[in-house]
């Protein structure tokens, strides 16, 4: 996500979908999570993305085959396995996000 701000609203909104996939995947590093824009990033699809729409979710999920430096898969390699696992997270965490109801969206927020 990109940074939002409290003015608008969006500083803890934009958190939401990182929180509900590291609940949902222990291989997820919430703290490794970056909201910042760097001037680095400024063309990168997520800031052009968040700036042009104002679209609060707006991510990228990286991944790392050297595996994890935390929780118990450190020193672990990622393979099929492992990305299988998060994508099986991925989805309850946007059907969570997404949830007209909002419940674990408000527990979060």
């Amino acid at each position: 996500g990109c940074e939002g701000s409290a003015k608008s609203g969006t500083r803890w909104t934009c958190r939401v979908f990182p929180t509900l996939l590291a609940e949902g995947c222990e291989l997820f590093s919430l703290p490794g999570c970056s909201y910042k824009v760097l001037r680095s990033k400024e063309n990168t699809s997520r800031v052009v993305v968040w700036r042009t729409f104002g679209l609060v979710h707006s991510y990228t999920l990286e991944a790392s085959f050297c595996g994890a430096d935390f929780g118990t898969a450190a020193g672990v390699h990622f393979g099929t396995r492992e990305l299988r696992q998060m994508g099986a997270a991925f989805v309850p965490a946007l059907l969570a996000l997404t949830d007209p109801a909002q419940t674990r969206v408000n527990t979060i927020l």
